[in-house]
């Protein structure tokens, strides 16, 4: 009976073990950040797009990817855009390429880092989003792999800060199919 007992005793406690290792071992659900949709390649367009176009062109296309980003990263980013505030620019002198909703954070960009965002439901305002704030958006996004390296040297954050180590454009801009043209992008915290 004693031993019947201790083998018992040792099949629930190996049970028990493996059910605390496989809590332990389960990682989390990463924390979604926002989402960020952009024209890749050479943002040079035929047509001007406004915040509105921009904002319809997201709403209708699905993610294409997941990107998982460092916290330390992420926290900057939300500090950034939180630093948005109205200027005097009344309207943008280049076509938007990239839509960002993060955090409560609603706003659309050109390539001078100008922008238009969300101040109040249904007031856009403009505003110049801070270098190192656009530059942490572009390269976590895999913005800067999508356009050439001709044409990086143009980037108001590449001029600023460099270019990143695990810059990996292997494609030029022309080489990109008709699936390629736009990336829509969840980030997401690890």
């Amino acid at each position: 009976m004693k031993s019947k007992n201790n083998i018992i005793f040792l099949i629930v406690s190996v049970f028990l073990l493996s059910c605390v290792l496989f809590i332990v071992h389960t990682i989390p659900e990463n924390e979604v950040l926002g989402t960020v949709y952009f024209f890749n390649g050479k943002t040079e367009r035929y047509v001007t797009v406004d915040f509105n176009h921009i904002k319809q062109l997201n709403d209708c296309t699905d993610v294409t990817d997941t990107i998982a980003i460092e916290r330390i990263i992420a926290d900057e980013i939300i500090t950034g855009l939180s630093h948005l505030s109205p200027s005097s620019v009344k309207h943008l002198n280049q076509s938007i390429f990239m839509y960002i909703y993060i955090g409560d954070k609603e706003l659309a960009i050109n390539e001078n880092n100008e922008c238009i965002f969300v101040w109040k439901p249904g007031i856009l305002k403009t505003a110049t989003l801070d270098n190192r704030t656009s530059y942490l958006i572009k390269w976590k996004t895999g913005y800067y792999n999508k356009i050439s390296k001709e044409d990086l040297k143009y980037d108001i954050g590449i001029q600023q800060f460099g270019i990143p180590d695990d810059l990996n454009n292997q494609k030029e801009p022309a080489s990109f199919g008709p699936e390629e043209e736009v990336s829509k992008l969840m980030l997401v915290i690890k």
